[in-house]
């Protein structure tokens, strides 16, 4: 068989497939961290509380989860795209009341260490020809993360505590 015929086997498509979803996941974890550190850094997040803006995010964020949901086999990909990447913002949004609860630098590691894992995926998607559906590439894909945030932590000083809750 011609090697041309390889590249659109099923299993070469559900490749092609995570690749895209992690690569979507990561960029939308950079979205709600860049998001909720401008919030936090700016202080720019108390004055949201105030009024009803709080209420309206968390009906913002339903009415995109249903419209997401609804409109998945007939809206166009970019339509897709522009509602996770508001779904993201408005996720950062609201994930910014954790950086006030636990301090911003305990929230930036959660979104280090799960970006660095979904970008790890993709890596591994992009240079491996096995089937990413299987748990082994996932735990791989988790040990490598794991190894690269414990480094940047090690590099950042980060207390081992805050390192110890990273790897659980």
């Amino acid at each position: 068989m011609p090697e041309y015929y390889n590249a659109y086997s099923p299993a070469q498509e559900k490749r092609n497939g995570l690749i895209k979803t992690f690569s979507w996941m990561f960029f939308g974890l950079l979205i709600t961290a860049v998001t909720s550190y401008i919030l936090y850094a700016t202080g720019l997040f108390y004055t949201l509380l105030s009024g009803p803006i709080p209420l309206l995010l968390v009906i913002a964020q339903f009415g995109i989860v249903i419209a997401f949901s609804s409109s998945m086999q007939r809206a166009s990909a970019s339509t897709m795209k522009l509602l996770f990447i508001a779904y993201a913002i408005t996720l950062g949004v609201s994930m910014t009341s954790i950086c006030v609860v636990y301090g911003l630098g305990t929230v930036s590691i959660a979104f280090l260490v799960s970006a660095v894992y979904f970008a790890c995926l993709v890596i591994i998607g992009f240079t491996t020809k096995k089937d990413l559906s299987k748990i082994g590439t996932l735990c791989i894909a988790g040990m490598i993360a794991l190894i690269l945030s414990q480094a940047i932590m090690l590099l950042f000083r980060v207390p081992g505590t805050t390192r110890l809750l990273s790897i659980v």
